[in-house]
């Protein structure tokens, strides 16, 4: 776990998180990069380019980041020459063109990592790093796997992206606004009380309003004041359906949003077991979550084994871990496992 702490994993695995929760999909990047420092980052969806989102397992995918000409070049130290590329790159201004003067963006540039996964026959595959013209790495990938660990809130068959909260309640989250919006504007039109007054009546309709105790004078028949039900208890009734409609289909349970324990639950076993029930509709999310900590220990370890940072293993002996004798079976280390923390207690003392 120090070791996790020390690359700022867990900030990025709950970022992670949340970008899955809001846009289906949320990525872990493992790298040394041009710094040279073993790092973990979470990267937005919206960063990454495959050639065909319909194919669950890509073999390539690139990474554009924008960024300013600045800090481009401080990236890229002493390299003059790119120093230099990235001064003359095309700038993104045409991209992101709002308008004369709302926007300036003539320092941002583009830039682009891409992976190739190395083929069937054992030929190894390509990374790249570009800005401008300017290619600033160009090597053989032999990893068997890209340098990213993806989860989704929710897969999507024969996609490489899963879909979020926020597209799975969309269609609910329509006809809830749909109904507020309707219900609000029944109550401002029939919410207040009117007046019927008879067409020939002769009243004076000045005396009908925003007067206390006003005096009414009228010819023939008396005004007469209505009050409208703005619309029935059944648009309430009807939102509250829609809500739990959404709340099932989330699989978010009502002492969940409520954060409560259910009454006459107290004995620490009880609140145990409740937990593990409450969290029985996300285990399979819970397994697919486990499996990005494993992946990004596979991801760590072949790093380690290129890059051989200073790491202490985690143990009563802090002893130094030596990456030239750490064995990978194939590609990965052996006897790795996750543990699901909802399977750990839930009290303070368990805890």
């Amino acid at each position: 776990e120090e070791n996790f702490v020390k690359v700022n994993y867990f900030e990025a695995y709950a970022q992670m998180g949340l970008d899955a929760l809001y846009y289906g999909s949320g990525f872990l990047k493992h790298t040394v990069g041009l710094e040279k420092k073993f790092k973990v980052e979470a990267v937005n969806i919206d960063e990454l380019l495959v050639a065909n989102e319909d194919e669950p397992h890509p073999k390539e995918l690139i990474q554009r980041v924008w960024t300013t000409k600045t800090e481009a070049i401080a990236k890229v130290g002493d390299n003059k020459a790119a120093a230099e590329a990235i001064l003359k790159a095309q700038t993104a201004y045409e991209a992101f063109y709002f308008g004369p003067g709302e926007l300036n963006c003539e320092n941002v540039v583009a830039m682009l990592e891409g992976w190739t996964l190395p083929d069937e026959q054992g030929n190894p595959g390509r990374h790249v790093l570009v800005v401008g013209d300017y290619t600033l790495v160009d090597e053989d990938w032999k990893d068997p796997e890209l340098p990213f660990e993806k989860w989704d809130f929710h897969p999507v068959p024969s996609s490489y992206f899963g879909q979020g909260l926020a597209e799975i309640l969309l269609q609910y989250s329509e006809w809830i606004d749909q109904l507020l919006q309707t219900m609000q504007e029944s109550w401002m039109r029939s919410g207040t009380g009117k007046w019927m007054v008879e067409e020939n009546s002769a009243v004076n309709t000045d005396t009908l309003g925003d007067i206390n105790a006003a005096v009414c004078t009228f010819l023939g028949t008396a005004p007469k004041l209505e009050t409208f039900e703005p619309i029935g208890e059944y648009a309430q009734a009807w939102v509250n359906v829609l809500v739990d409609m959404g709340m099932k289909r989330a699989h978010v349970s009502t002492n969940a949003v409520a954060g409560e324990i259910p009454k006459g639950i107290t004995a620490a076993v009880a609140i145990e077991k409740w937990a593990q029930i409450d969290d029985t509709s996300f285990a399979e999310m819970i397994n697919r979550l486990e499996n990005v900590v494993v992946g990004s220990t596979y991801q760590f370890v072949r790093l380690a084994k290129k890059v051989k940072p200073s790491f202490t293993q985690p143990d009563r002996t802090k002893q130094i871990i030596d990456w030239d004798k750490v064995q990978i079976d194939g590609d990965r280390p052996p006897l790795l496992q996750g543990f699901n923390v909802g399977k750990l207690g839930q009290t303070v003392a368990a805890k």
